[in-house]
């Protein structure tokens, strides 16, 4: 039996908010590019979850540019998503300087 059910933000973004919780970084991330790629429109908490990914992961870099492209996008960054980003930079920081 074929469903006509479609993916949308909603499943996309509980999707990404599971994988993050679950400690499924890299399986995070893939959801949130395949939600670009079906051409679902990101909601601030899906974009926000992806940010997360990426902070969790210690991806600062990423987590950035993510951050970026939200405020480019028609959403508005929040607390959440500056949060991630500081996190993220702050323990890359904090791991460079311990090599020293």
């Amino acid at each position: 039996v074929k469903s006509s059910l479609q993916p949308n933000v909603f499943t996309f973004g509980a999707a990404i908010a599971a994988c993050v919780r679950a400690s499924f970084w890299s399986q995070a991330l893939h959801v949130s590019l395949t939600l670009r790629q079906e051409g679902v429109e990101p909601s601030i908490i899906s974009a926000t979850s992806a940010v997360s990914a990426r902070e969790k992961n210690k991806n600062w870099p990423s987590a950035v540019q993510a951050l970026v492209d939200i405020r480019g996008s028609q959403l508005e960054p929040n607390v959440v998503g500056f949060g991630a980003v500081a996190s993220t930079c702050e323990k890359a920081c904090g791991e460079w300087l311990q090599g020293f």
